[in-house]
């Protein structure tokens, strides 16, 4: 006999293992860059560039992002070797269900 919904439910939204450390790999990256990133233009006029070299030496991480993100993924795309995202699980489809439709 099948489980109950409410079991299967329960099932599908237990929490992981290994989101709590996901969880934590997160908040140390933000808790580090929220406790240097106030005072680094500060420290780099200390270091005596202007503020058009700072505002430049800033932008350049947001700029590289968004030249190099889109350009890595299509390379993804190109390169193959796909792995279905939910085919590991044993309550899933392999397929996410809804969300990917079947080839």
């Amino acid at each position: 006999m099948s489980q109950p919904v409410a079991e299967q439910v329960e099932a599908r939204v237990a929490p992981r293992p290994r989101a709590w450390l996901l969880g934590f790999l997160y908040a140390a990256v933000f808790l580090v860059g929220g406790c240097y990133l106030p005072y680094l233009p500060v420290w780099l006029h200390w270091r005596d560039l202007n503020a058009d070299q700072i505002s430049i030496l800033l932008a350049t991480a947001p700029l590289a992002r968004i030249v190099f993100t889109p350009a890595i993924s299509f390379a993804a795309d190109q390169a193959g070797g796909r792995r279905p995202a939910a085919g590991h699980q044993p309550h899933s489809s392999g397929r996410g269900g809804a969300i990917i439709p079947p080839s």
